[in-house]
């Protein structure tokens, strides 16, 4: 390979450097149906080797966006070919010139520190969340250490109720004893009430979280998952129509051997006899 001669790994596929994955694939396997039918099996094995290579290249992001920034330092490597292949189907993407890869450079730029920027909100969203969690588990713990304290006090007074109880008397200490006691008593249900309330309501809102992410994770994979389906729509709708216009060209041309290569339906075929026939 050479940094001077040859094709770029772009120009080898077909295909522009800002081109998608689903248009990387389309082109990789219309290249692959051309290298099929090169005669030399040699030379067929060496080809489709190269082309493999590009391909598994172009297709990992972070291998892909070294030969970008190589590509644009004018220090990318090429592939040659001593000769041409057939006439093969290429995407209408062209290498473009310098200003748009800085622009596209721009923007991918500006892609990533906007993720970053979001993924550190979704982070710090978080991290406030669980510190918050924290403090009320914290704070929880605490107030069930001091109503176990109160129960201990109050078991003792109980206790001492009960045994005055016995003599048949109670004395007005006894007595305001028992009604704290019985005071003690209903706060410490109102806190267990307060305790379990605001326990349910860390644990619904922490669901209504859970709930939103998957449902933002399953929206942005549905949309993935539609624009990958037009890319590969459109990349199969513009190869077909290249091949339309790559099939007309050769009929008109009369290289019937080679527009028959590129037929694929019986009306084509059928125009080619008549060209062979009648010339035109």
């Amino acid at each position: 390979m050479s940094h001077t001669q040859g094709k770029t790994y772009y120009s080898l596929l077909g295909v522009g450097p800002q081109a998608s994955q689903a248009e990387l694939d389309a082109a990789f396997i219309a290249m692959q149906k051309v290298l099929a039918e090169v005669v030399d099996s040699r030379v067929r094995e060496s080809r489709l080797q190269k082309l493999e290579e590009v391909y598994q290249l172009l297709s990992n992001p972070l291998r892909r966006s070294v030969y970008d920034a190589s590509l644009q330092a004018g220090q990318a490597q090429r592939v040659l070919l001593h000769s041409e292949p057939a006439p093969s189907v290429r995407t209408s993407h062209s290498l473009g010139s310098n200003p748009l890869i800085k622009v596209g450079v721009g923007l991918l730029g500006l892609l990533v520190v906007g993720y970053l920027y979001f993924a550190w909100r979704q982070q710090a969203t978080l991290d406030a969340y669980q510190a918050n969690v924290k403090a009320m588990q914290e704070r929880a713990l605490s107030m069930q250490q001091e109503a176990i304290r109160r129960a201990s006090e109050q078991e003792a007074a109980v206790m001492a109720s009960e045994r005055y109880a016995e003599d048949g008397m109670e004395t007005a200490e006894q007595r305001a004893a028992r009604l704290a006691i019985e005071a003690r008593d209903r706060e410490y249900a109102d806190w267990n009430r307060k305790v379990s309330r605001e326990y349910e309501r860390a644990q619904d809102e922490k669901e209504r979280n859970e709930a939103r992410k998957r449902s933002e994770r399953e929206r942005e994979e549905r949309e993935r998952d539609r624009q990958r389906e037009r890319d590969e729509a459109d990349a199969i709708a513009r190869l077909e129509r290249e091949r339309q216009a790559m099939f007309n060209r050769l009929l008109s041309e009369r290289r019937y051997y080679q527009a028959r290569e590129l037929a694929k339906t019986q009306s084509e075929f059928d125009r080619i006899k008549y060209a062979e026939k009648y010339g035109r």
